[in-house]
């Protein structure tokens, strides 16, 4: 037999996971994000100034 209160704790279970995968993805695109920009700035120090390579 099952307990009533097993649904519930199925839900939060799900609800855990959900809430855990949309803040994986949010992450993984805000740090795709920053890896975007710190691109665009190196390219934009680089057309200022020339970094040189050891």
């Amino acid at each position: 037999m099952t307990d009533p209160n097993d649904k519930f704790l199925f839900f939060a279970y799900g609800l855990v996971w959900i809430v855990f995968v949309i803040y994986a993805w949010v992450m993984t695109r805000r740090q795709s994000k920053l890896r975007h920009e710190l691109e665009e700035l190196k390219s934009k120090a680089e057309e200022r100034q020339p970094i040189p390579k050891p």
